[in-house]
């Protein structure tokens, strides 16, 4: 048996392995995941062409006509699988959190990538192609697949450019699975390009499939814990009946921020994908220290005296302890740092009145001067045990009234420049609570 075949045998074994382990895993809503199919199956048709070039082309005087559909078929299914890659490349760019203008981009490069597929097929079909053998060496050669190498060498090229302009606004759990494929590609190019007769399609493909197989595997789980850590601070805001909805609210805001904060070129490079993401999910835990308060404290109808008020301003201390001691293994380096930073400093003010370090200006983490006005738009508009709500008009004045000493300039301003969405955000909240309000009633 020749060698490519058995190289390029054991790689397609590999990706129906992967296909299989990927039909029987749990799913997420993402379009990681429904392209990924795609992807490997374009990945598997590839190897099939391969394999049924290396049979064929042994015996090219007796099936020419065979032998050269199958080897041209297997070239469109190897540009295909590059031109795939590039897509999903892109795909894996375009979020919420990305300009309407690179997002115009990123179809233009989509077209054009779908473009040069057709154009290569066009060539395929009117080009000629020639075949070597000579005892266990079999390969193509001639002008399509010194095509296939530019176009190739082209579109890696687009890849690696797109990703380079682009790298804010993918998550590192994408980038390296994305890094992966473009090198996995690049450099059997590289090499079969020089040495044509050292196929290890099979083998890149394999690897360029489990990678990504493996990313899509780790961010599944990250949802999974991003899910347990929202519910276990849900869980502490529940403590206090009124601010049971509390968590779910400020992410919101929190996000709405952040959409707005990244048009402020000022914030542009901090503000990458990995950055705002789990942003928005460790805001869930900045109330956490509120596990330590009393309840005969946490749920008081009505003012605190100095000692109580000195015991709720502790919860801040006590979150960053529980995170520091017990979310050691949970989330990222960038979770933990920013789950620290929300957690002890979003009561900080920008003047420095606050508490508990007295930091002001920019000695206040970005992080906890987002989830200062988020917190604090949520807690005066919301009902409390010691005070009803205020009206959103009101809410908005007290924003406004706090920028530049409870709050950062920026920060307030981009909340309030998100007023509309804001607002929609807010009706949309005391909507589902009503409804749910309503069903607990019916039950009853």
């Amino acid at each position: 048996m020749n060698y490519n075949i058995e190289m390029q045998s054991a790689g397609l074994i590999f990706l129906l392995i992967i296909l299989i382990s990927f039909i029987f895993s749990k799913k997420r809503n993402s379009i990681e995941f429904k392209i990924f199919p795609l992807h490997i199956l374009i990945g598997v048709f590839t190897l099939i062409f391969d394999i049924a070039s290396c049979i064929t082309i042994p015996h090219m005087d007796k099936i020419p006509v065979l032998t050269t559909v199958i080897g041209k078929i297997y070239l469109c299914f190897l540009y295909l699988y590059i031109c795939f890659s590039f897509v999903y490349a892109i795909l894996c760019s375009m979020n919420s959190s990305v300009s309407t203008k690179k997002h115009r981009i990123a179809v233009f490069a989509i077209l054009a990538s779908a473009i040069l597929y057709f154009a290569f097929v066009l060539i395929a079909i009117f080009s000629k192609i020639h075949f070597f053998c000579s005892g266990r060496l079999v390969y193509s050669y001639g002008t399509l697949p010194s095509i296939c190498y530019i176009f190739t060498a082209a579109t890696i090229t687009g890849t690696i450019i797109y990703l380079l302009l682009n790298r804010n606004s993918i998550t590192i759990n994408a980038r390296i699975p994305i890094w992966t494929f473009v090198l996995a590609e690049l450099i059997p190019a590289i090499i079969q390009f020089f040495n044509p007769e050292i196929l290890v399609v099979g083998f890149a493909v394999s690897v360029c499939e489990y990678t990504l197989f493996r990313s899509l595997e780790n961010s599944r789980n990250e949802d999974e814990q991003n899910e347990i850590i929202k519910a276990f601070a849900e869980i502490i805001e529940g403590r206090d009946e009124n601010t049971g909805e509390h968590v779910k609210r400020t992410i919101a805001y929190v996000s709405i921020i952040l959409e707005k904060l990244r048009e402020n070129k000022k914030y542009k490079k901090i503000l990458t994908k990995e950055y705002t993401d789990t942003l928005t999910y460790a805001s869930s835990l900045h109330d956490v220290g509120k596990i330590s308060i009393p309840d005969s404290v946490l749920q008081k109808p009505g003012p605190f005296s100095k000692e109580e008020r000195a015991i709720i301003e502790t919860h801040p201390l006590k979150g960053y302890a529980l995170i520091r001691d017990s979310f050691d293994k949970i989330g990222s380096r960038l979770f933990k740092r920013i789950a620290l930073e929300l957690t002890l400093f979003h009561h900080e003010k920008w003047d420095g009145s606050g508490y508990p370090k007295g930091l002001k200006w920019d000695q206040i983490p970005l992080s906890a001067q987002i989830m200062s006005v988020a917190d604090v738009f949520d807690a005066v508009s919301q009902d409390r045990c010691y005070r009803p709500p205020m009206s959103l008009s009101r809410s908005f004045e007290i924003i406004q009234e706090g920028i530049g000493t409870h709050f950062s300039p920026d920060i307030a301003r981009a909340f309030l420049e998100s007023r509309e969405l804001v607002e929609q955000t807010y009706y949309n909240f005391a909507k589902n609570e009503k409804s749910e309000d309503k069903e607990d009633t019916d039950k009853d």
